[in-house]
């Protein structure tokens, strides 16, 4: 269908469909603007042809290396999902990708393990009264060292500062309660963790490794 472009001079000139100047009587500076914007529609042709070929040449790549094509996929609620090829591997390949799934979950486990084993805890400290403490070595040393004092003073109580900035009355038997919540609340960090592991371990193709969820279950 024919359409219409401005030139230089502010005028418009009807433009037959692709490259003809059929039907159309231009000046000259209307012929040199004409052929400038005929030039700049073949470059633009030739740059979508070749970036068509590069999409091409990327996709053939990541399919021979079992990329997903995130392209073919659709949206399940806010996930986006694709099917993943299947690729031909070897004995050897499959082992040491199933020792590579197994080791980069074990670690990204224990990282996971020290976040929230040492990044505290929701204690109850008296009845109905909970506080978030901290469930480092450090918490646990001066939780130690207040009951020590107050031990050795003969006081039934102690104030003080909790590293998250709260003002306590600190007496034994609330040391006591949260020296137990502390160490119950890193043990079960430590049973959630020796769980993934055990899971990992006994994962006997790459499939049931990646399907190990190392960042649930967690206290």
């Amino acid at each position: 269908m024919p359409v219409q472009f401005r030139v230089s001079d502010g005028s418009f000139v009807r433009r037959v469909p692709y490259f003809s100047r059929r039907g159309a009587k231009l000046t000259r500076a209307q012929r040199l603007d004409y052929s400038a914007v005929n030039m700049g529609w073949r470059n633009l042709v030739g740059l979508g042809e070749a970036l068509e070929e590069v999409i091409h040449s990327a996709k053939t790549a990541n399919q021979k290396q079992g990329v997903p094509d995130y392209s073919t996929g659709s949206l399940v609620g806010e996930v986006w999902r694709v099917t993943v090829p299947p690729v031909d591997m070897t004995a050897e390949e499959i082992t040491a990708r199933l020792a590579e799934v197994k080791t980069t979950k074990k670690e990204a486990a224990a990282a996971e393990f020290r976040r929230r084993a040492y990044g505290g805890a929701s204690v109850e400290i008296s009845a109905g009264v909970f506080r978030t403490i901290q469930t480092d070595a450090l918490a646990v040393t001066e939780l130690e060292r207040g009951k020590a004092r107050m031990t050795r003073l003969s006081l039934s109580s102690m104030e003080v500062v909790t590293q998250a900035g709260d003002r306590i009355t600190l007496t034994p038997a609330m040391a006591d309660t949260l020296l137990v919540a502390i160490e119950t609340h890193v043990a079960a960090c430590q049973d959630r963790e020796v769980a993934i592991h055990t899971a990992l371990d006994n994962a006997t193709t790459v499939a049931d490794a990646e399907a190990v969820n190392e960042t649930t279950g967690w206290p």
